[in-house]
């Protein structure tokens, strides 16, 4: 009896550690990742000043101002004092009835309720990390700007000094009208997309 036992143990730590190994697995990526993020930061600054529980912060600030979350709490709690009055009267088949009935509704609501909080909060956390991705985009396109600039103004020499042809200077020009109008668009993308990170924090209005 104690070596099968001891046999079932063994067999579910293992189970246990092979669940553990997948699941670090699965996050290393991301896990590797945030760490070279850390180092990056380390490595050009003395000091790294973190602003703590700012999603969380933000977050609880949206569910608050949701109507949509609102509305389904006010559904939920109808839902529930409904379920506790069918459940004060209940007696008889007809009491019955209305209790089944009432309880039916009360764990429906809890269920719907529970799905409008994960569908906003994923939500959020998507519009949260897209203004990152926003921010990255028009940096890098601001750097090509500044790069395409740079070219010019060389071509530019270059052609005073006829070391380049006029088609040469033509493209330089081109080519920094065309990382302008990306760094604009890149700038417009940033723009809404913190504007409608405030109608989130703000309103509970998710875009």
């Amino acid at each position: 009896e104690k070596e099968r036992i001891s046999k079932e143990i063994d067999e579910t730590t293992k189970r246990i550690d092979e669940k553990i190994e997948e699941k670090l697995d699965e996050i290393l990526p991301e896990a590797f990742a945030i760490m070279k993020d850390t180092a990056r930061r380390f490595a050009q600054n003395e000091t790294v000043v973190v602003t703590a529980n700012d999603f969380d912060r933000d977050l609880a600030a949206a569910k608050e101002a949701s109507w949509t979350l609102y509305n389904a709490s006010l559904t939920l709690e109808d839902a529930e004092e409904t379920w506790k009055d069918a459940r004060r009267d209940y007696y008889g088949s007809y009491y019955r009835y209305q209790y089944d009935m009432a309880e039916h509704t009360w764990n429906a609501a809890q269920t719907t309720y529970e799905s409008a909080v994960q569908d906003f909060e994923t939500s959020f956390r998507t519009l949260y990390d897209s203004l990152a991705d926003y921010e990255q985009v028009w940096e890098n396109k601001q750097a090509a700007l500044d790069y395409q600039q740079t070219v010019l103004d060389t071509t530019r020499t270059q052609y005073e000094r006829g070391m380049v042809s006029h088609s040469a200077l033509i493209t330089a020009e081109d080519d920094l009208a065309a990382a302008q109008s990306e760094a604009e668009s890149a700038w417009r993308d940033l723009f809404n997309a913190r504007n409608n990170y405030r109608l989130a924090v703000d309103y509970g209005i998710l875009a």
